[in-house]
């Protein structure tokens, strides 16, 4: 996976867990919403029940009295108790609607209550039309007493279970309300745990660019100096990048190379077979020992064996090549010299001297056995490949001479004295610790026709190019990398302007708006942020020049003087504010990236200017010598000179050796000015003696 995946990866996890967190909480927000409403509601209905309890006691109470004074006052709040008390019932009934025995109480409290709703209304209708004695009869019966006391129990149990209910309900609304605090207080910490480890992610990914740049200069410097023939192609048809030893080999120039299509360079003959090797990488299959020729600039042709990766998803070819022309004319040499022998041994086959003779001169490293694997004769550089010059071998057995040979080995030689060819490449480990990669072919020769006397072994150390197509796919790993750390940082470094513009802007419109209002302090608090955003500004737009160098492929023929001219005529207002002198002697003209070589040029110059010794007029002298493959370039000042401790770290992104305070800087300049060497194949160091002056020396290779 990669990083960036990786990181959307990580994104999707933590956003999916704050989702999940929110529909919780919106759940649970819900659920205490509805524990609430059913407190509440308990309340109330506990408070109606009360209501009714406290309604049908004033129609007892009432009635009473106006039996015993038969005073009217009585009347008006019985005849507001018994109008009202019926509604309440109901009212009571529709709120315990969520409780079906509760409403089984109420229907069987209603029943009793209108009962003794009409018992009252007799008494009271008695005592207005006749006597007092009749209505105290009536009550005296005790029938409106027991009424009175089936209802109170039956509403104080009904009470009673809802205080029961609304006990359960506010514990669950407790519940319900901690749970909510939690997933408010977990989405909190998840939130700012994810804003850390973004941030964290960020500062490792930097580290691990600046580990992934300083591998891939390793494998660039390789990519640019093995013997073999090491290419990035499409599946269209084109090379894309080619190392130098191309050029050596077929002598086209690398323009010329990836502006025709490959199939343009490759002999004919050969073309039907490359194009069926095509086919194969289109389907995903590696090339493994493809042999091809290819058009020289001067018309003759060289052989090329290929072992290729291809990239599907990004219709790429990764390929090596090594120039086996000398080796193809040995195995033409050796097919006829196998025919010659075959041909011998049948006329010969009683002269096995006169047979090892002639093996002994054959060009390649091959061995004769005969059935049981006895040496018959070997070629001399079979003797010298296996160091056997001190060993007689004729007549011994070969798994005597190389008792580690394995079991499954022994099984191909049993093969092909059956009459089978054979040939492949392995990984073999010696006795003696050391381990190689050979190719092989191994074959039956025959006494006479279809009476095979034994084997004939070829083999050819390949480890080089076995190791070189290993750090071929390691370098392209690490620039895939790369690219793709280049990329992060130009996205993560322009959105972190924007925010950092906005601050900067705000200072100064705080500022100008309100400086007349501000005392000494707060006036010197808003230029050191205002001085902060700028810096930080720099350091970011450092950073974005740093990740785009290179970016451009195409080298250019400059004239140094020019790009001199013109960085001299940029740097003018600091030359002059210094009563700096440039001496520039005459400069090459060559191939390089016109853009970079210009900052180069600036940031060196810029340099040497800025750590002057305090006092003294800075002296810069810049020359350029001719060296082996390019030129040689000395800028030499007069400054303060860097500790030999120091000399590495300069080059260090944002390693600064002095106070900000005493010398402004970013801590980028030198880091790109390694970069941009790097990007022409180039090194660069530093001869410095402290106080005396420094001189930056690199090398740009043509």
């Amino acid at each position: 996976m990669t990083e960036r995946n990786k990181i959307i990866t990580d994104f999707i996890v933590i956003l999916g867990m704050l989702i999940l967190i929110g529909i919780y909480s919106y759940v649970s927000t819900n659920k205490y919403k509805d524990a609430s409403f059913w407190v509440s509601h308990t309340q109330e209905t506990i408070s109606e029940a009360t209501s009714v309890l406290s309604t049908i006691q004033g129609i007892e109470s009432n009635t009473r009295g106006y039996v015993i004074t038969g005073d009217k006052k009585y009347l008006e709040p019985y005849l507001k108790n018994v109008a009202n008390i019926e509604a309440k019932v109901i009212h009571l009934k529709n709120l315990a609607r969520d409780n079906p025995s509760q409403q089984m109480a109420i229907d069987s409290v209603k029943d009793l209550i209108l009962l003794k709703k009409n018992f009252s209304n007799s008494v009271v209708s008695l005592r207005r039309d006749s006597t007092f004695q009749r209505a105290q009869q009536l009550i005296s019966s005790n029938t409106g007493e027991d009424l009175m006391t089936k209802i109170s129990l039956m509403l104080n149990k009904f009470i009673d279970n809802e205080k029961e209910l609304l006990s359960v309900r506010l514990v669950n609304t407790q519940k319900s309300f901690k749970v909510v605090i939690l997933i408010i207080t977990v989405g909190i910490i998840i939130t700012v745990a994810f804003i850390i480890v973004i941030l964290l992610y960020l500062l490792r990914v930097y580290d691990k660019k600046n580990d992934i740049e300083n591998e891939l200069g390793k494998y660039l410097y390789f990519f640019n100096h093995t013997h073999d023939l090491a290419c990035i192609a499409n599946l269209a048809g084109y090379f894309e990048i080619v190392n130098p030893q191309y050029k050596k080999v077929l002598g086209y120039s690398e323009k010329e190379l990836v502006s025709n299509k490959f199939t343009d360079f490759i002999h004919p003959d050969d073309l039907t077979t490359t194009f069926k090797e095509l086919e194969q990488l289109e389907l995903g299959n590696a090339t493994i020992n493809f042999t091809n020729r290819y058009r020289k600039k001067d018309g003759t042709y060289v052989w090329f064996e290929w072992n290729s990766t291809p990239q599907i998803a990004t219709n790429k070819i990764y390929a090596l090549a090594r120039d086996v022309t000398e080796r193809k004319k040995y195995e033409k040499e050796i097919i006829q010299a196998r025919q010659d022998a075959e041909s011998l041994v049948e006329k010969l086959k009683e002269s096995n001297e006169r047979n090892k003779i002639f093996l002994e001169q054959l060009p390649g490293a091959i061995a004769m056995f005969d059935l049981n694997m006895h040496y018959l004769a070997v070629s001399e550089q079979w003797i010298k490949d296996y160091n056997l010059a001190e060993t007689e071998i004729i007549g011994r057995s070969h798994y005597e001479i190389f008792p580690e040979i394995a079991d499954d080995r022994k099984a191909i030689h049993n093969d092909c004295l059956r009459g089978n060819i054979k040939r492949d490449e392995g990984h073999f480990e010696r006795q003696d610790g050391t381990s190689r990669w050979i190719a092989w072919d191994i074959r039956p020769w025959y006494v006479s026709k279809n009476n095979i006397g034994g084997l004939l072994i070829y083999r050819e150390d390949i480890t080089d190019r076995k190791h070189a197509e290993d750090v071929l796919k390691d370098y392209i790993a690490m620039e895939s990398k790369r690219k793709e750390m280049e990329q992060f940082i130009y996205v993560a470094s322009h959105h972190l302007r924007e925010p950092l513009l906005t601050v900067k802007n705000y200072v100064e419109m705080f500022t100008a708006d309100f400086k007349d209002r501000l005392n000494t302090d707060a006036i010197h608090y808003l230029e050191v942020i205002h001085a902060a955003t700028n810096r930080m500004d720099s350091l970011i737009k450092g950073l974005l020049d740093y990740s785009r160098l290179g970016e451009v492929k195409n080298l250019e023929r400059v004239d140094c003087n020019k790009v001199m001219q013109r960085v001299l005529a940029d740097l003018d207002t600091l030359i002059i504010t210094n009563n700096a002198s440039v001496c520039v002697e005459t400069l090459p003209v060559l191939n390089a990236y016109p853009l970079e070589l210009a900052l180069l040029f600036q940031n060196l110059v810029r340099n040497a200017i800025k750590f002057k010794i305090k006092g003294v007029f800075p002296q810069i002298n810049i020359t350029a010598t001719p060296v082996a493959n390019g030129w040689e370039f000395n800028f030499s000042d007069n400054g303060i000179g860097i500790e030999e401790k120091d000399r590495e770290k300069v080059f260090t992104i944002f390693l600064m050796l002095h106070n900000k305070n005493e010398y402004e800087g970013t801590g980028i300049g030198l880091s790109q000015c390694k970069k941009i060497v790097e990007l022409h194949h180039g090194l660069i160091w530093i001869k410095s003696t402290p106080r005396t002056g420094s001189v930056f020396c690199f090398t740009i290779l043509t």
